[in-house]
């Protein structure tokens, strides 16, 4: 990625929900010098708003030209907006899309607590969560300020954060003036292990341009049940949360399972799902 032509890819589906993606991407955009490529991947049998006419024979053109309909208002930030239409399977069309065009994030919307419907009924969203192959934020309530400043980052020291520093890193610039850090402590974990790893974990943040770092250690027999009060005490606190993806199963994890879904169906917040980095 570049900082002077960052790239961020949203999925449209022409509901409301898919409509915060792109606000979120567009602001990410203004905020970074980047531009936007909005996807539509077509569906068999998929349902559209009422305002969107489609006909079986013009299915492409029609979908294309209410595509480019529904980004014509967002045109005049002086932000690049390019649209596709195109079709096949959602998570492998989005993914492709995202190492084709060597993109920084994939923005998709949600609302009432579940992924957005139609393109994103279920696997299609799990699916690209676990592959984690891509930075995938996912978006139900917008943050209240445009600037993306205020960071929450649950942090498990036993797997570290490197796919999250990699896509702060890859942003080019500082994303965020002040981090919480959630630093997770198993019952009869040795606190300077904990300590060390988070401390280790700020320098990191630091070497990026962000110095207002805080660390809140959560000791809890629970750590999920620690989180997940951690994040509805914070709505609306926060502007974004950072996961990570991992492949190993614990119960400290912060990000397998049920936590990524709770995380973005009860935290209320836009989530970052980022990628994790493999060491061999």
């Amino acid at each position: 990625m570049h900082s002077t032509n960052n790239l961020f890819i949203v999925a449209i589906d022409f509901w409301a929900p898919s409509r915060k993606a792109l606000e979120m991407a567009l602001r990410f955009a203004a905020q970074f010098d980047g531009r936007i490529l909005a996807i539509h991947v077509i569906q068999n049998g998929a349902h559209y708003p009422d305002d969107i006419l489609v006909d079986e024979d013009t299915l492409e053109e029609d979908l294309q030209r209410a595509l480019e309909h529904l980004l014509e208002p967002f045109r005049d930030r002086g932000i690049l907006i390019e649209s596709e239409v195109v079709e096949g399977k959602v998570s492998r069309q989005l993914t492709e899309a995202m190492h084709q065009h060597d993109a920084d994030a994939l923005f998709v919307g949600m609302r009432e607590g579940r992924i957005l419907e139609d393109i994103f009924i279920g696997a299609h969203t799990l699916q690209l969560v676990k592959a984690a192959e891509v930075p995938l934020i996912v978006v139900e309530h917008l943050p209240h300020d445009t600037k993306i400043d205020r960071l929450l980052i649950p942090f498990d020291p036993k797997f570290g954060i490197e796919g999250t520093l990699r896509f702060l890193k890859e942003l080019g610039q500082p994303l965020g003036e002040h981090i919480q850090l959630l630093t997770a402590i198993s019952p009869g974990e040795d606190d300077k292990t904990a300590l060390a790893a988070a401390s280790a974990a700020v320098e990191a943040l630091n070497a990026l341009g962000i110095d207002d770092v805080e660390i809140v250690y959560v000791a809890d027999e629970q750590i999920y049940a620690a989180i997940m009060d951690q994040l509805r005490d914070s709505v609306g606190t926060y502007d974004l949360v950072l996961l990570e993806h991992h492949d190993h199963a614990s119960r400290g994890e912060l990000t397998l399972g049920s936590l990524v879904e709770d995380v973005v169906t009860k935290g209320r917040m836009p989530v970052l799902c980022a990628p994790r980095i493999h060491k061999r």
